[in-house]
């Protein structure tokens, strides 16, 4: 392991070190141990600060989907009264068609004389 020179600005307490040294197998375990122990504080600091950050986003994206589902809705609606109009004019239609039909005589099925 190579060790850059120390800092001028660091202070450690080496006795402090050397004796956490001494009870987790010693310097370099010692280092690896702390380096493990704050990578998993970070990943778990992170995980929470992730599901923070990402509430906004759950929130927005049902809101997203309620509405949606509510566009849907209000489209089956609207396309169940145009199929309704359709079908009413279609009758009247119909109607208007087998009334006028009843009530004039066709020229061309007159028989000639």
């Amino acid at each position: 392991m190579i060790c850059f020179e120390r800092r001028r600005n660091m202070k450690w307490d080496y006795a402090e070190l050397s004796k956490m040294a001494s009870q987790n197998g010693g310097p370099e375990k010692l280092v690896e141990t702390l380096i493990e122990s704050g990578k998993a504080s970070g990943r778990a600091e992170g995980k929470k600060t992730g599901r923070l950050q990402m509430l906004p986003l759950i929130i927005l994206a049902g809101a997203a989907a309620w509405g949606y589902s509510k566009y849907k809705e209000l489209k089956k609606r609207k396309n169940a009264k145009d199929e309704q109009r359709v079908e009413e004019a279609k009758c009247e239609l119909i109607n208007g068609i087998n009334e006028y039909d009843a009530n004039h005589i066709d020229m061309d099925k007159v028989p000639e004389n």
